[in-house]
Parts: C-alpha cells; sequence; structure tokens
C-alpha cells in the first residue's frame, strides 16, 4: 500500500499548465532566437555584398609615385662616370567601366640635373587613354554574367533563408505535436487512474463484504500500479521532448508549457490553399539551373580571344625648370601624339576553354536531372499527404463516436459489476477499450495536424501561416 502512495504522489507530480504556449508562440520564439536562423540570415547579407564588391571593381582609382635617385653611373657617351641627380613624380588617375572601357589619365614630372654642371632639364606629360574590350568581355558582357550570377546567388541565400525558417518551423512542429501528444495522454492517463482508484475502493468493499474472491483485489491493486507507472513514462517522454525543445530554442523548456489535444471539441483539417510553385526547394533547383546556365554561357564567352582597341592622346614638353615643362605639356598643346592600337591575345586550341565549358555543361545537365526528379518526388509526396489527410478525416469521426461508445459500454459494465452481474475481468477489457480508443483519437490528431502543417511546408506557407 506504501508503494502504491509513493507511485500515486508522483504521478501527481506531473506537468501543470500554468505556462502553457501555443504553437505560434513556440513558432514566434523559435525566429526570434535560434542560431542557425540567424546565421542563414547574415548569408544573405553576405550574398547582397559580394555584388557590391564585383561592382566595387568598377571604381575610380589613384595612383602617384615619387622617387629620388643619386647616381654614379657610368654614361654610354663618355664612357665613365657621370655623377647626376634624378626627381620624378607620377599620378595616374583610372576608371573602369561596366561595359568594358577604361579611361586613364596619366601625368608625370621628370628632372635631371648634372653635379658637375649648374643647369637641369626637366620634362612633363599628360597622357589620357581609352581601351575597349571587343573580344570575350565585349563590351562587359563577361562582366554582366559574372553579375547575373552573383545577383542570382543572392536570390538563392534568400530562398535558402525561407527554406531554413521552414525546415526549422517543421522540426519544431514535428516537437510541439509529440509534446502536444504526450501531454494529452498523460492527462488521459490522470483519468484512467481515478477510475482505477474508485474501481479498486469498490472491490475492496466487496471482498470485505464476502461478496468477491481477494483475487478481484489483486488485480485490481496490479491494474492501478500498472497505470500509474504508464501515467509516470508518459511524463518522462514529456521531460525528453521539452529537453528536444531547449535545444531548438537556446532555452530551458519546461513540460508545462506544452497544452493538450481537446478530444471533445476538434476541426477536421482540410487540404490548405497553395501551389507547389513556390515549393522552397524546387525554387531554389530553378535558381541553381539558372546560374549553372549563365556559367555555361560565360564559358562559352571565354572561348573567344581577348581583343582591345586602345586610342591615347599624349602631350609632352623639356625645359629647363619644371614649371615650365608642366605648363607647355598640358594637353591641347601643339606638341602632341596621337596613338590607336588594336591587341588581340588568343590561346591556340582553347583546351583550357574547352575543358572548363565542358564542365559547365555537365554541372547544368545535373541540376536540370535534379530538378525534374525533385519536381516528380514532391507531386508525389504531395499526392500521398493528401491521400492520407482524407483517410484520417475518415477515421476521426468513426473514432470520436467508439470513444463515446467505448464510454458508455465502460459505465454500464461498471454498474453491472456493482449489482454482482458482470465479472471484474469484463470491466477491465471494457477499461481497455477506453484507453485504446482515446490514445487512437489523440493520435489520429495528432498525425492530422503533422500532414496539415507538411503541406503548409511543400507549398511555402508554412512560416505564414504559423506567425500571421
Amino acid at each position: 500500500m506504501f508503494n502504491v502512495l509513493n507511485l500515486l504522489f508522483l504521478a501527481l507530480l506531473g506537468p501543470f499548465t500554468l505556462n502553457a504556449k501555443t504553437i505560434k508562440d513556440f513558432s514566434q520564439e523559435y525566429i526570434q532566437n535560434n542560431a542557425k536562423i540567424f546565421e542563414s540570415q547574415k548569408s544573405v547579407e553576405t550574398a547582397e555584398l559580394n555584388i557590391l564588391t564585383k561592382k566595387y571593381t568598377k571604381t575610380w582609382t589613384l595612383s602617384g609615385t615619387v622617387s629620388y635617385t643619386d647616381s654614379q653611373l657610368e654614361s654610354s657617351s663618355t664612357y665613365s662616370s657621370y655623377p647626376t641627380l634624378f626627381d620624378s613624380y607620377g599620378l595616374t588617375l583610372q576608371k573602369s567601366f561596366e561595359w568594358g572601357g577604361t579611361l586613364s589619365f596619366n601625368q608625370s614630372i621628370n628632372r635631371s640635373k648634372a653635379k658637375l654642371a649648374a643647369s637641369e632639364i626637366a620634362f612633363a606629360s599628360q597622357e589620357v587613354s581609352y581601351g575597349q574590350s571587343l573580344g570575350k568581355d565585349f563590351f562587359g558582357k563577361g562582366f554582366r554574367k559574372d553579375l547575373e550570377v552573383l545577383e542570382n546567388g543572392r536570390e538563392l541565400s534568400q530562398v535558402g533563408f525561407n527554406e531554413a525558417k521552414s525546415q526549422g518551423l517543421s522540426e519544431l512542429l514535428g516537437l510541439a505535436l509529440k509534446g502536444k501528444l504526450n501531454k494529452t495522454l498523460f492527462e488521459l492517463q490522470g483519468e484512467v487512474i481515478k477510475r482505477a482508484k474508485k474501481r479498486l475502493a469498490l472491490v475492496k468493499m466487496r471482498v470485505r463484504d464476502g461478496l468477491r474472491e481477494k483475487a478481484d483485489l489483486y488485480q485490481a491493486e496490479s491494474l492501478l500500479l500498472s497505470q500509474i507507472e504508464q501515467k509516470n513514462s508518459f511524463n518522462e517522454t514529456l521531460a525528453i521532448i521539452s529537453s528536444q525543445m531547449g535545444g531548438l530554442l537556446n532555452r530551458k523548456v519546461e513540460p508545462s508549457e506544452f497544452t493538450p489535444f481537446d478530444l471533445a471539441k476538434f476541426e477536421l483539417m482540410m487540404v490548405p490553399e497553395g501551389s507547389l510553385e513556390a515549393n522552397y526547394s524546387l525554387r531554389s533547383l530553378e535558381i541553381l539551373k539558372r546560374m549553372k546556365m549563365i556559367e555555361m554561357q560565360r564559358a562559352k564567352l571565354n572561348m573567344l580571344p581577348e581583343v582591345t582597341l586602345t586610342t591615347s592622346y599624349k602631350t609632352n614638353d623639356y625645359d629647363a625648370s619644371k614649371g615650365d615643362a608642366f605648363g607647355h605639356s598640358i594637353l591641347g598643346q601643339p606638341n602632341d601624339e596621337k596613338t590607336i592600337a588594336l591587341t588581340v591575345k588568343w590561346n591556340i586550341g582553347n583546351k583550357l576553354e574547352r575543358v572548363a565549358r565542358t564542365k559547365a555543361k555537365i554541372s547544368q545537365d545535373v541540376a536540370t536531372f535534379n530538378l525534374l526528379a525533385k519536381k516528380r518526388a514532391i507531386i508525389e509526396h504531395e499526392n500521398a499527404l493528401k491521400s492520407q489527410l482524407y483517410l484520417i478525416n475518415q477515421r476521426l469521426q468513426s473514432n470520436k463516436k467508439r470513444v463515446r461508445l467505448a464510454n458508455n459500454s465502460l459505465n454500464e459494465y461498471s454498474k453491472l459489476y456493482r449489482k454482482g452481474r458482470a465479472d471484474l475481468d469484463q470491466v477491465i477489457r471494457a477499461e481497455e477499450e477506453v484507453i485504446n480508443t482515446e490514445r487512437g483519437l489523440a493520435q489520429l490528431i495528432s498525425n492530422s495536424n503533422e500532414i496539415f502543417y507538411q503541406l503548409h511546408f511543400l507549398y511555402g506557407s508554412l512560416e505564414n501561416f504559423l506567425l500571421k
């Protein structure tokens, strides 16, 4: 009897519902606190920065040089040492453009002075040039392809972020539904124990009055102990689920935060509105396929030669002072030079480029195959979930009636037992039927909710549904 009281006390220490939370509460907390979601969000920001990094390669650059030389080298004209001082200054301003052009301006000033002579010579020049790519980066076509890949990468990161949230919420929902199911079973078991205690009290009284044998008493006591152990088992499972939920939410989750299913009032879950076109996995594969197609186009461009058309305009002046040399070398002076040049560079045979193109083609074919295979698998999965939900709804309606009938049967057998017209075994079988049908109903409700959420996951609408 002492052990029975101990087990009863442990069972009553089960979770309370003072801090109960809804699935929406858990979902909001998960989105705000989960480390994987935070990391995935930062990957979107990184993808955006990758685009800016590529764009910023086409920017203005300014470079300058200053040098001073004291030379004791021999002269080619006197075959002897000719001590000379040199100083030079250079400034270059350059801008690359997205259309494959490069504009450059160069200013240089040099001065030389022989140590053994009083005179000095200054030289200054200005040059402006423009080069335009006409080959593999024809008017910036290659740059734009590279930019398209990065922009698609940003879109892929955004879809990946949404998919990470959706997958995380799906995992969270799985645990939350397990928690609700075990909380339901825990509370149902509490009702079972109450009935078992009343039955034990009745059996004791009838045994004391000589109306029943002690075998009934032993059987009733054993059954009570078994039911108490079962309730403690549900409590242990609930504690494990709470710990797993805590890992997702980065905090301690109490069993009291789970709410049970309402077996008396529940709605049949219908197929939600949605389309597989919004499925995150399919969208990711479609973007990946598009990226591989762009990379294939880029590989074809790389097979073209590098062709650059360059034009330049230059002026210069030699004078006795740097100031005069600079003034007489400004662009527009008559002492000028005009140049136009065409540069061609081509890897004969394009062996490296052909290998790169073949690899790009293989990647494109793999991406196309994976997309088609994923579409077929998701369509089959969608159809299977819809069929399961339809069948579960039918079973739910039937099971709800069976619960009512099982409870009525138990009540009738209990009355007959009190009147001595039924055996304890018949009451126990009726009790087991109540337990099985109620547990079955709770499991079906949990399954229907899980399938409903899985369909939302397939349609890419899980987050919006939970957090709206």
